[in-house]
């Protein structure tokens, strides 16, 4: 589906990066980072999702911090139409 498409359905609000999609699909840190900037051009509400494996998560909090932050670093978190949702796998 097009941003064009979405628009014509009143869509303005989408997620990036599910783990489903990064998961199954192997939505890699620079393909979310190109949705990213194409859906910010356009204006839309992003949701965009971010979380660890259980594997980091029981490494502890440093670990889990920086893994977060990782995921985070190419995107513009100053754009007023983000939300960063927590969704640990």
């Amino acid at each position: 589906i097009t941003s064009q498409h979405l628009e014509e359905l009143k869509i303005h609000t989408l997620l990036i990066g599910h783990s489903e999609r990064r998961t199954l699909l192997k939505e890699s840190p620079s393909f979310l980072k190109e949705k990213f900037d194409f859906f910010k051009s356009k204006n839309f509400k992003i949701v965009y999702c971010i979380g660890e494996e259980l594997i980091t998560r029981e490494k502890g909090f440093k670990a889990v911090k920086e893994f977060l932050s990782e995921q985070l670093e190419n995107i513009d978190l100053s754009y007023s139409n983000l939300i960063v949702a927590y969704e640990p796998i």
